[in-house]
């Protein structure tokens, strides 16, 4: 009678330590989702960014971007001279294709995106052309299509920005310099 209670005992034990350890692998797997989702998601001081997939969730493959929820940049069912699908991504990799407020001394939050660079292509190492997002103004501005690609064939990479209050210079590989004027023209390359 006393091994079947032990045995009893032992197994409610067992199951309840199964079960916290089931409640804390859902929680880390919130926790992960939420993480992915955040890297498609970024405050501006109009709104918050988002990119977001062809199933309409937050995703690498963007074919939208909306700003508060309202949609400021979408392609649809575009492709390149491949017939492969383009989306809009973000240059994460290269410091400097975001550009950032200044951080004030004890906020939390993660600094709000003054401008950035999109890319557009079918995959990340093959872009197609580059966009530049700008929230400086008094509203969001979406510049043109640029980067120098003659029927969209060749794949081209982003070197580097230097961001100025008026004038801004977009480096690509090549090495070929594109001048962004705040709120208007891509100039280039130069």
């Amino acid at each position: 009678m006393k091994i079947g209670r032990l045995f009893l005992l032992l197994s409610m034990v067992a199951s309840s330590k199964l079960q916290a350890a089931d409640g804390t692998m859902q929680t880390a797997k919130a926790v992960v989702q939420e993480q992915k989702l955040a890297m498609y998601s970024y405050p501006t001081r109009l709104g918050e960014l988002k990119f977001v997939a062809a199933d309409g969730k937050p995703g690498a493959d963007a074919r939208t971007i909306t700003l508060s929820g309202k949609p400021l940049l979408a392609i649809k069912d575009e492709k390149d001279a491949q017939g492969n699908a383009l989306s809009l991504m973000v240059e994460d990799l290269k410091p400097g294709s975001t550009e950032y407020e200044a951080k004030i001394a004890g906020q939390a939050d993660r600094p709000k995106i003054r401008r950035m660079v999109v890319l557009l292509g079918p995959v990340a190492n093959c872009v197609k052309q580059f966009i530049i997002l700008d929230f400086t103004g008094k509203d969001a501005f979406v510049s043109e299509r640029f980067g120098h690609n003659p029927g969209a064939t060749a794949c081209l990479a982003f070197k580097r920005a230097r961001w100025g209050k008026k004038e801004s210079e977009i480096t690509l590989g090549g090495p070929l310099t594109y001048v962004y004027y705040t709120g208007g023209k891509v100039i280039g390359p130069i």
